[in-house]
């Protein structure tokens, strides 16, 4: 859709409103361009363009900001002044250009005691650390919330900015409630807080933070006001993100098709500025996912691969593509590209774990070869002191000396020890990470001897005719690949999935051993939505009575499966009336102990509270016959909520 007529459109649905609010708006304006100044501390007054800051345009932003710092260019000593250096800050901050803040912060005077200097150097001195779209450290968010302390006692006109890091940090780490709180002090903190686009702005966060909580209410009334008010102030890109949020709300609700208009929309007009981020190939590529079109996720993944922003993106929105293209390539099918995406998911992990593990050392390191040369610089100075006292004297300084190397030795110990945990901690973490990824391939796996074997049988039914046989067993083979495909992306299943799963598989092996055996699915008065187990934990067990104990016996086989619970436990209980197990059958006896094996694996890794264990427990031969198998599995109860 043309931006154009959309923007008309939009026009169109909010005349009403525009109507009734004119009035408003015209009083709100006037406010805002005869609001005071005077109201600021006196040393305020030299940043009342940075104050004014929020109520301009981007462009006119940047534009004042590089008009004050040329006024300051071409005059005599123009490094000194501190103002000149903040606003070459925030100029070079609007550019993106983080990299030279710290040159430009280290040219202030931090001594000066000027309470409106102090609070806008500490304010861009953590806004290089703390980025939108990166999870911000506890020890930053101590540090912001100390320093806002230490600005609201001095009374500065700018704790405002340290409401909006704190707010911005709270976001990234998904706490959401503590950001709306600095969210609405950013507001009664700010200077100009009646003006347009102030308001906007805000609007546009409480948009962000009522999606966080899941407020479909909250996010239509904000997104209204959000729009409204972009209209009003003429603003290209503040109504453009609304089309984000309005697609957003789509994707909320369950209507992908929609949200792919509107991302696309948005990306469109991104792209066409110059302004793409990597959240918005993430939301467009994963709306297609939504709408199940793999390719065009793939499209947009390799797009944002090649975009010119990926080398300096950051590190989740890299993992959060990349888990998309996997996800994308598992629905079409193609699981080498997804272990491939997921490889390289994995390899940008280790990447940017390993470049913090060396930013961290080289951090030890050079804090300890300060601190090193800063007590060599002490020792001398002792040293050159005590060559001037008595023999005794000396000897005093010999042990001295001696207890404080031996501090210096017990000190780097503990560092190279501390050094060694790390190390074998990680190491220990990406071991137990593997392992995982072990287990969910091998529950992933299919029996390729039974798609064999079911392929054939349905080939033999279509070859003598029989069509509707043929086609009950091509529904149940299909439904049975589609569960093992879809259930095995899950930890966790609930107990009626598992049963549904187990009948499509009981079903198919009945016609292919033309039904010589009947089969009991006994759930009592489980709440079967409510229990989650393990998925595909039961069908190999099921495949060993049909296979290795019912299928060459001379009378009717029976296959039951029994689920009660007892104690916070689930019971399941499996037991046939085949042959049992025989002493020669030692290959059968090798895949049944492979079985065991495998799901006592999972078992462990699933459940891993120690007061609540799983168990598996085999019986054969248990018939008074001296025929039959006998499994029982015990797995602590979890619910769906």
């Amino acid at each position: 859709m043309d931006i154009n007529k959309y923007v008309t459109l939009c026009r169109s649905m909010l005349i009403f409103f525009t109507v009734l609010t004119v009035f408003y708006f015209s009083s709100c304006q006037q406010e805002t361009k005869n609001q005071p100044v005077f109201g600021y501390a006196k040393d305020s007054l030299a940043y009342q363009n940075l104050i004014a800051w929020d109520t301009l345009a981007p462009e006119a932003r940047l534009k004042k900001l590089k008009n004050y710092i040329d006024s300051f260019e071409y005059k005599p000593n123009a490094a000194q002044p501190p103002q000149y250096w903040i606003y070459k800050c925030f100029y070079e901050k609007s550019m993106g250009k983080r990299d030279s803040l710290h040159a430009y912060l280290s040219k202030i005077d931090s001594t000066q005691k000027d309470r409106d200097l102090y609070a806008l150097r500490q304010y861009l001195s953590l806004s290089i650390k703390n980025r939108y779209d990166e999870i911000s450290s506890g020890k930053l968010v101590e540090q912001i919330i100390l320093e806002r302390q230490k600005i609201e006692k001095s009374n500065s006109v700018f704790l405002y900015l340290m409401d909006d890091l704190l707010a911005m940090a709270f976001y990234n780490n998904h706490e959401d409630l503590k950001s709306l709180k600095y969210a609405k002090q950013y507001m009664d903190n700010h200077p100009w807080s009646t003006h347009n686009r102030l308001k906007q702005r805000y609007y546009d966060i409480r948009f962000m933070l009522s999606q966080r909580l899941e407020n479909t209410r909250d996010m239509q009334n904000y997104l209204d006001s959000s729009r409204m008010l972009a209209i009003s102030i003429n603003d290209s890109l503040a109504f453009m993100r609304t089309v984000d949020y309005e697609a957003q709300m789509h994707s909320a609700m369950g209507r992908p098709d929609a949200a792919v208009k509107n991302f696309r929309i948005f990306f469109n007009y991104l792209n066409r500025t110059n302004q793409l981020e990597f959240y918005v190939f993430n939301n467009l590529a994963r709306a297609f996912l939504d709408l199940n079109l793999p390719d065009s996720t793939i499209k947009y993944v390799r797009m944002s691969e090649a975009w010119k922003g990926w080398k300096k993106g950051s590190f989740t929105a890299k993992i959060s593509l990349l888990d998309l293209l996997s996800e994308a390539y598992q629905k079409k099918g193609d699981f080498k590209n997804a272990y491939l995406a997921k490889t390289k998911q994995y390899n940008e992990y280790m990447k940017v774990t390993t470049e913090m593990q060396k930013e961290k050392i080289e951090e030890i390191s050079t804090k300890y070869e300060t601190r090193k040369k800063d007590q060599d610089i002490v020792t001398l100075k002792e040293t050159n002191l005590l060559n001037n006292k008595l023999l005794v004297q000396q000897r005093w300084i010999f042990v001295i000396l001696s207890l404080f190397l031996m501090m210096i030795l017990l000190y780097t110990y503990k560092l190279y020890k501390q050094k060694l945990l790390k190390a074998k901690h990680d190491q220990l973490l990406i071991e137990n990470k593997q392992y995982i990824l072990e287990q969910k391939n091998r529950q992933n796996q299919l029996n390729p001897h039974f798609i064999y074997n079911a392929i054939a049988n349905l080939q033999g039914l279509i070859g003598a005719d029989k069509k509707q046989e043929a086609n009950t067993y091509l529904v149940a083979l299909t439904r049975l690949i589609r569960d093992i495909l879809e259930l095995n992306r899950h930890d966790f299943i609930t107990l009626e999935q598992e049963v549904r799963s187990l009948k499509n598989y009981i079903i198919l092996q009945q016609m292919r051993f033309h039904h010589i055996f009947d089969s009991i699915i006994d759930t009592g008065d489980l709440d079967m939505e409510d229990i989650l187990i393990p998925p595909m934990l039961i069908q190999p067990f099921v495949e060993n009575a049909i296979e290795h104990g019912l299928k060459n016996i001379d009378h009717k086989g029976l296959v039951k499966i029994s689920f009660y619970a007892n104690n916070d436990y689930l019971h399941v209980c499996i037991t046939d009336n085949g042959m049992g197990l025989k002493e020669n059958a030692t290959h059968e006896k090798d895949k049944k102990s492979l079985s065991q094996v495998i799901t006592k694996e999972r078992l462990a890794l699933l459940y891993t509270d120690v007061q609540h264990q799983a168990s598996l427990k085999i019986y054969p031969n248990y018939r008074p016959s001296g025929d039959g198998y006998k499994v029982e599995i015990s797995l602590p109860l979890k619910h769906v909520f």
